[in-house]
């Protein structure tokens, strides 16, 4: 039987050089750091460090010197921290949330553990809130705007605010995609009554699950403060499985393209050793046991490091974007993107063609409320009611910009969509 590697009687040149090439990843914790991987492992052996220490205290003060605000608070993830934000503000049950659709499950989620009703808004060619759409879908019980600063493209905050004012809105700022980012020189987190940040796995820092509030409204802060005190600590085993995720994932990527890696990953989330970016609870809208919590001091501790170098980080963000633009048309500014969006008519034959020369493309977000399987009634959400964010998500594909990449690896990636994406057919919009 001949090996499949011979084809006609010659050697397939490119299969072999799979052998040797790496995969490149824009998900799996693409922040990831051998430094990173060997702290996390440290930690694996001082269990009594895991969920007592100073690590959420430092990174508070490191969040308010770094955005210059007055507080921040600490919780297990980014959507903790969105649904008691909300409470915190004053959002009661019955009160309307305006968000944008061509989001994450989680956001919707949290508005609706907040025991309010979500709003979904369309978007604009930035991938952020359309506000002419917006003014369609406010009604008298709308209490707060939750504006979403899509993959790190500012949403029009001058717009945002005008319309806030106009109907008396909360405006609380969804930073998960970004830190470091700027709207008019002014730093994205800092426009409304609170920002909300997320330190997920894929984020632009990663603790494995963490989140954050920044206020500068003493009294936002003052009722966080004490919801914060009353909350209990990440149970043992979810921080055992959120460590040990990265020898896993570390492990697992570097040898991802012998096979050995795959199967490592496999044989880990077979195992539940790893922690789940979303639980199946989550996708149906149901509270998981065990949230909200506190962030455990370990991952705090971790989360920490990455946000000291965050701003090195972004500045190799920004270079990836740049090599991007200039092969790829687009009104795109150069943004520390969280990653870059393309737009194509047939995103699952580009992301298998890809794989096939070991480029793992992203799926943020193919559908108008993320993941594919997520219960669309549960969160309340009506097809047709958000068109353009509907047909945005059937044509999304990210590449990775993650600060990891080296040029030879970018320019890979270039070369490889050049090829499969005719000239014609292959956009990026602003974001």
């Amino acid at each position: 039987m001949r090996s499949c590697a011979v084809r006609s009687g010659y050697l397939d040149i490119n299969l072999m050089f799979n052998i040797f090439r790496k995969t490149i990843f824009t998900g799996f914790a693409p922040n990831l750091t051998w430094s990173d991987t060997l702290n996390a492992t440290m930690f694996l052996f001082v269990p009594w460090r895991w969920r007592r220490g100073d690590g959420p205290t430092k990174l508070e003060q490191k969040l308010c010197s770094y955005f210059g605000v007055r507080h921040a608070v600490t919780f297990d993830s980014g959507r903790t921290a969105l649904q008691l934000v909300l409470e915190a503000a004053g959002v009661k049950a019955g009160d309307e949330v305006l968000l944008q659709a061509y989001t994450c499950v989680v956001v919707p989620n949290a508005i609706r553990w907040a025991e309010a009703r979500p709003v979904y808004v369309d978007i604009n060619e930035t991938l952020t809130m359309d506000f002419v759409d917006a003014e369609k879908k406010i009604s008298p019980r709308g209490k707060a705007i939750v504006v979403q600063h899509t993959f790190g493209q500012p949403t029009d905050m001058d717009a945002c605010l005008q319309f806030a004012r106009k109907h008396n809105l909360i405006v609380i700022e969804d930073c998960a995609h970004t830190i470091g980012g700027k709207y008019n020189d002014q730093l994205l987190g800092t426009f409304g009554s609170a920002a909300i940040l997320s330190f997920g796995s894929d984020k632009v820092i990663s603790c494995g699950r963490g989140g954050a509030v920044i206020t500068n409204d003493d009294q936002i802060n003052n009722k966080l403060d004490k919801i914060k005190d009353k909350l209990p600590t990440v149970s043992r085993i979810r921080i055992a499985k959120a460590l040990i995720q990265y020898p896993v994932f570390a492990v697992g990527k570097a040898l991802y393209h012998l096979g050995v890696g795959k199967w490592l990953l496999w044989l880990a989330r077979k195992l539940s050793l790893t922690a789940l970016i979303l639980e199946p609870e989550e996708k149906r809208g149901e509270i998981v046991v065990g949230f909200p919590a506190q962030l455990p001091n370990a991952l705090a501790q971790l989360a920490l490091r990455q946000l000291r170098t965050v701003d090195d980080a972004n500045r190799k963000r920004m270079k990836t974007v740049d090599n991007y633009l200039a092969t790829v048309q687009s009104k795109l500014l150069s943004l520390p993107l969280l990653r870059f969006p393309i737009f194509v008519e047939d995103t699952i034959s580009l992301m298998l063609t890809a794989k096939k020369q070991g480029i793992l493309l992203g799926d943020w977000y193919q559908t108008v409320i993320a993941p594919s399987d997520v219960d669309l009634s549960a969160v309340e959400y009506v097809m047709g009611s958000c068109p353009k964010a509907e047909e945005m998500a059937r044509h999304s594909v990210n590449l990775p910009t993650h600060p990891g990449l080296t040029k030879k690896e970018k320019r890979r990636i270039v070369n490889g969509i050049n090829t499969v994406i005719p000239e014609h057919h292959r956009e990026s919009r602003q974001c």
